[in-house]
């Protein structure tokens, strides 16, 4: 496990070019509490590419408003790359952008088990063409599990923006799954 931390990314670079490729944002979170959406907004000239966000915070919410199937949540667990998938999914339902977030996490300090410990996170990037998810694994307090996520978050959209690989957020990655939109994960 990773204890190294994650530097912020550039939102201004990641607003702007996501405005000059005419490009969308929408995000579902749950354990960043809409601190990738307040990032983004932090950054005048926003309201060009970001849409808007929904903060998922209860199960209930990630059922009734981004389309998480219950037995998806009693199967798989909240945190999990099915639910993260599922809130992608809704996410581009209700918003139909072209780069849908989301993040789903044990930010701590309760929660967490053997088998997802606290700062194991769970964060997708979803595309009109792909989505890919990524299992990852954060160390420190709350306030620096939530941070690490939303940098994290940062970073893949920029990396997505500029068409290059995260040679930056790498080694917080345990395990990555891909899929183009007609197959299942």
């Amino acid at each position: 496990m990773n204890t190294t931390s994650l530097p912020f990314p550039p939102w201004q670079e990641i607003i702007l070019l996501a405005t000059q490729q005419d490009k969308t944002i929408a995000v579902a979170e749950s354990c960043t509490g809409g601190g990738i959406g307040s990032a983004l907004t932090d950054i005048a000239g926003s309201s060009r590419t970001f849409l808007g966000g929904v903060i998922a915070y209860a199960n209930e919410v990630k059922i009734r408003l981004l389309g998480v199937a219950p037995e998806t949540l009693a199967s798989c667990g909240a945190v999990s790359f099915e639910t993260c998938d599922a809130m992608l999914k809704g996410v581009r339902k209700i918003f139909s952008p072209f780069y849908a977030m989301a993040v789903t996490g044990i930010a701590g300090p309760q929660g967490g088990s053997p088998e997802k410990p606290v700062g194991t996170v769970f964060i997708g990037l979803s595309t009109p063409e792909e989505t890919t998810l990524f299992h990852c694994y954060f160390s420190g307090n709350r306030g620096d599990i939530r941070q690490q996520s939303i940098s994290f978050a940062g970073w893949l959209l920029l990396s997505s923006l500029k068409g290059e690989q995260m040679p930056l957020i790498s080694p917080f990655i345990i395990e990555t799954k891909r899929k183009k939109h007609a197959e299942d994960i």
